[in-house]
């Protein structure tokens, strides 16, 4: 069994997978020691984040107890596993009947570390039981837009005018020396935010 050493991993309650990216203070983050590493394929990976899932009791067996942890008042975590298909790897922890509890994504270098540790293996296969579908409501990008539209506003409001002609430029291209154009058209643009 291969392991991976010293990463973090977010633990939240939402059984949402969020990208690293999207991570905020409020997360729980736990710094992982030791974790088993295997590799999967895509689908795998795909039906892990996107599905509630029930692995099969022989591979909760492989992974029970193979983890430690840097803090000793880290609560216990249950049969945590590194899982990549070379390309990306998800960090996933399961109740003691096989259920998914957390599921993460990784850092970029931590992930690419776990990328080259499992490059040559052979795929493992993972007997398990997709039940319903994750649904994911975007909240964390909504309140990214929120901040944009905040941050336009108020920009705006303190006639920072030569930072909102160097966004409108960046976006369309063009320069625009009417700074109520600039403001209404940046505003009209969500897709971009």
């Amino acid at each position: 069994m291969k392991y991976i050493y010293d990463i973090i991993l977010n633990i939240n309650e939402e059984k949402v997978f969020y990208e690293y990216f999207e991570w905020l203070k409020k997360d729980k983050i736990i710094n992982i020691r030791k974790a088993p590493i295997f590799k999967v394929s895509s689908s795998i990976i795909n039906d892990f984040i996107n599905y509630e899932i029930k692995i099969d009791k022989n591979f909760l067996k492989i992974i029970t107890n193979k983890s430690l942890f840097y803090k000793k008042d880290t609560k216990k975590i249950d049969n945590i596993v590194i899982l990549s298909n070379g390309k990306k790897s998800i960090g996933v922890s399961f109740y003691k009947n096989g259920i998914i509890k957390y599921i993460s994504s990784m850092v970029i270098d931590e992930e690419d570390e776990a990328n080259r540790i499992i490059k040559n293996d052979k795929e493992m296969i993972i007997k398990y039981k997709k039940n319903k579908k994750y649904i994911n409501n975007n909240i964390r990008i909504n309140n990214k837009n929120n901040n944009l539209l905040k941050e336009l506003n108020d920009d705006y409001k303190n006639k920072k005018y030569d930072k909102l002609r160097y966004i409108y430029y960046e976006i369309f291209n063009e320069e625009q020396k009417n700074i109520r154009i600039i403001y209404q058209k940046l505003l009209s643009i969500k897709k971009y935010y």
